[in-house]
């Protein structure tokens, strides 16, 4: 099966506090309606998140504010916010989304796990399209533009709509000494450099690496 790209969002903001409501504001702003538009069927739309810290400054605040009035008083209504998995549920709702939802957390190659399992799942599991959504590092972020949220739009060959800006595989490993780390790094370049016809191989921990090749 051929899984192409078929779109990329970037955004930079960063969520104005870290509570619930702030959340849900910010996820209305970054994830744009075209996503939602270009979702052809949410049942079989797969969603992964990753990130580094999502929830980390949630479970500190809710931790300071039981040891400081004590756990009986400490404000359960945030206590959601403190779980890393907190995100994809208000993107899966907001989206309707109801195929499989995964959060990975750790460092950068969470990103290129969430892509393998995507397209894992695109082939073995009922599904045609996946939203990849990698989360800027919220309590490091520095507005460089290696930390940005970074919303990719998977689909299989069956469920393609109008023009792709590449495809991506698994592809045997290779003694290629110019492969990316990070398939961050490589969407990134991809977007801003869309007609720039460069393949881009990504060096993983499995037995493969993941090959994107421009249309």
């Amino acid at each position: 099966m051929k899984v192409f790209i078929q779109n990329i969002y970037l955004d930079a903001s960063l969520p104005v506090g870290q509570n619930g409501r702030d959340f849900l504001v910010w996820l209305k702003k970054i994830i744009p309606a075209s996503i939602q538009e270009g979702i052809s069927d949410s049942d079989s739309c797969g969603l992964y998140i990753t990130t580094k810290d999502l929830g980390a400054a949630s479970s500190i605040q809710f931790w300071r504010d039981g040891l400081t009035n004590g756990f009986a008083f400490a404000n359960p209504r945030e206590f959601p916010a403190t779980l890393s998995n907190y995100l994809s549920s208000l993107i899966a709702m907001q989206l309707a989304i109801t195929g499989p939802n995964y959060t990975f957390v750790g460092q950068d190659a969470v990103h290129n796990d969430a892509f393998i399992q995507a397209l894992l799942d695109l082939q073995l599991m009922d599904i045609n399209e996946c939203l990849i959504v990698n989360i800027a590092p919220l309590l490091t972020h520095s507005n460089s533009s290696d930390q940005q949220t970074v919303i990719t739009h998977l689909v299989s060959e069956n469920n393609v709509d109008g023009n792709t800006l590449a495809s991506v595989k698994l592809c045997p490993k290779n003694n290629d000494t110019n492969k990316l780390k990070s398939i961050g790094e490589a969407i990134c370049l991809l977007k801003k450099n869309a007609s720039a016809r460069r393949d881009y191989c990504i060096q993983t921990d499995t037995n493969n690496d993941l090959l994107i090749q421009p249309l």
